[in-house]
């Protein structure tokens, strides 16, 4: 009877068939003689697209990518202007009125203050009307509720009627 050892094992753990033909393998052999070294298989061709396929892939995913920063900037590319909306008014040539302007709080919640980065005086909430007196930098000085203070500009947003 022999041991079963690390350094000697069973002759049966030594010895594999092959799987095509059947053949003894030893362990220190990498295949089967009477079948030589196994042929890997073609790899499949990937199906391809056309060039319309990808412009209208790539077109797609342009759009969804600028959709998403719009969004998360929450930025109005078409309405940007470099024209001082607080203070004048915008007349349409076209229709000949005249258009006013009117600034909401674009954010959930506001604060007033005092003057610029001044003492907390009151607080606004999305959609309340503001009327802005005048334009420091960053800051708008506005009356709200009959009474005066400041509100950074990055808190209002101006339509026009």
């Amino acid at each position: 009877m022999v041991k079963k050892n690390k350094r000697n094992p069973p002759l049966k753990e030594w010895i594999i068939n092959c799987d095509v033909c059947g053949e003894i393998i030893l362990r220190d052999q990498w295949f089967c003689n009477r079948c030589d070294p196994p042929q890997s298989l073609p790899k499949p061709l990937s199906k391809s697209i056309t060039g319309l396929q990808a412009l209208v892939r790539i077109s797609l995913l342009t759009a969804l990518f600028f959709s998403f920063v719009v969004y998360k900037l929450d930025q109005d590319f078409v309405g940007k202007r470099d024209i001082d909306f607080y203070s004048q008014k915008v007349e349409l040539e076209s229709h000949q009125e005249e258009l006013k302007p009117v600034h909401i709080v674009g954010v959930k919640m506001a604060n007033v203050r005092s003057e610029p980065n001044g003492e907390i005086v009151m607080v606004l909430y999305e959609g309340e009307k503001v009327e802005v007196l005048s334009n420091d930098g960053s800051w708008l000085e506005i009356k709200v509720h009959g009474k005066p203070g400041w509100i950074s500009e990055n808190l209002i947003k101006t339509t026009f009627e």
